[in-house]
């Protein structure tokens, strides 16, 4: 373990930006709900598979300015058990 407490050390530290993105992605394929109070009740929302593939290709897309390849949405689709 790190100095910091992290489980990385140096060479095999994730640059923030990989980091960031990992977080994101196991955020979205996790899927643990997001809990809010915006009508004044508690309530937890979460994605459904459609809305997971369409986050971590929204997150894909805005990273590389490049819209995915059909292989790409067909992997993604997969991942999120849409096919």
């Amino acid at each position: 373990m790190a100095h910091d407490g992290s489980q990385y050390s140096g060479a095999a530290r994730p640059r923030p930006l990989e980091q960031a993105n990992d977080s994101y992605g196991h955020m979205i394929t996790q899927n643990p709900g997001l809990a809010h109070s915006l009508t004044g009740q508690q309530v937890t929302d979460r994605l459904d598979p459609q809305g997971q593939a369409e986050a971590l290709l929204a997150r894909e897309t805005a990273h590389s300015g490049q819209w995915p390849t059909q292989d790409r949405i067909d992997q993604i689709r997969t991942q999120v058990g849409l096919d």
